[in-house]
């Protein structure tokens, strides 16, 4: 792992011993000191031998690595001349320990392989080599194929590739328009529960409870809130909290000029249920805000009375879009959560999307 003694071009006997690894017996190479036992090691062979014998010095002590190699070990390294590890193949230069490692990463006398034939060649060959051997793999800038040199590559076979390479694009153009057109047919069958048919348009604002079969669903422990009341529910809120001068403006439950609003208040075991008058449903999503700032609610999905989904949630008085993505149940349940704060889970819901 260090550099051979016969490698040094003035070296001393006397010295030979202060700048020998332990382990591979040749000149230390990136040295590494134990702090106990003060002896030097070359960086690879340290870290092999202590792969195989961990913390354990070769010197028998604990191996504890110095922060630093001592100086003395430092300034003789650094007073030592090298013959290059490629003077075999005709490098004569002699180095310092410094410029030994970049000087043989770049030398043209290092044997390396050619990328196309792989002959072993010198460095400074392997680049004219290179321009002119027929096994190399070129690409065309046009089609971007690769090919040998010695196959060539001609206007005909670059045409055929750009046309192949067209029509590969246009069949994922068009696989992305099915994709997009089938996500749009989807979006379309979705069905949109909004509450606003819940109470004819008499005029006259209601709030009351939503009727057992309301949309083909079976509504449990829910109201029906209209605007009105929701601002009226407000005020008393700010009343009561008077330090909350913004107060939990109900009305951000509803959206786009829409009048009602599903509306539940969660109080400890008690609950609300969604469920179907008719098999099963998939639900995508509902969108809910709460006036109460401490609300934590907990969703569960069932089938026949098996709980397959779960998912908590909290809620603010800023209207929340609730991803749910939750297939083939026949009940949704909405649960009050641990308890935050002060007051019990209130939740609004302005849409409920079903897929």
């Amino acid at each position: 792992m260090g550099i051979e003694v016969n490698c040094i071009v003035n070296s001393k006997e006397s010295s030979i011993d202060l700048i020998t690894c332990l382990i591979c017996h040749d000149i230390l190479w990136k040295p590494v000191t134990c702090e106990i036992c003060e002896n030097s090691f070359c960086n690879d062979c340290i870290t092999l031998w202590l792969e195989k014998h961990p913390s354990v010095c070769p010197n028998n002590c604990d191996y504890k690595q110095r922060q630093r190699p001592p100086l003395l070990l430092v300034q003789l390294l650094s007073k030592l001349q090298v013959i290059c590890k490629n003077q075999h193949t005709g490098c004569e230069d002699v180095l310092s320990y410094e410029s030994l490692e970049q000087h043989e990463h770049e030398c043209d006398f290092h044997m390396e392989q050619c990328t196309g034939c792989s002959k072993s060649m010198l460095k400074k060959e392997r680049n004219i080599h290179e321009k002119l051997c027929d096994q190399i793999e070129l690409q065309c800038h046009v089609c971007q194929v690769k090919y040998r040199r010695i196959n060539g590559h001609n206007e005909v076979e670059c045409l055929q590739n750009c046309l192949v390479q067209l029509q590969i694009k246009i069949q994922v153009l068009e696989e992305n328009d099915r994709i997009q057109k089938t996500t749009l047919e989807n979006l379309n069958k979705r069905r949109i529960i909004q509450f606003d048919d819940l109470v004819p348009n008499t005029g006259q604002e209601h709030t009351g409870c939503i009727i057992y079969n309301y949309a083909n669903l079976n509504w449990g422990n829910f109201n029906y809130l209209h605007i009105s009341s929701a601002i009226s529910q407000d005020l008393i809120m700010r009343s009561a909290i008077g330090i909350y001068q913004n107060g939990c403006l109900q009305t951000n439950a509803f959206t786009h000029g829409q009048a009602y609003v599903a509306s539940c208040t969660l109080i400890p075991p008690a609950f609300s249920t969604i469920s179907s008058s008719n098999g099963t449903f998939n639900i995508h999503s509902f969108y809910t805000n709460s006036m109460n700032l401490w609300s934590v609610i907990v969703i569960k999905g069932l089938k026949d009375k098996n709980e397959l989904y779960t998912k908590g949630v909290s809620l603010t008085n800023h209207s929340s879009k609730i991803i749910l993505e939750w297939l083939n149940i026949d009940q949704i349940q909405f649960h009050p959560g641990p308890p935050q704060g002060h007051g019990n889970a209130q939740m609004r819901i302005s849409r409920l999307i079903l897929s």
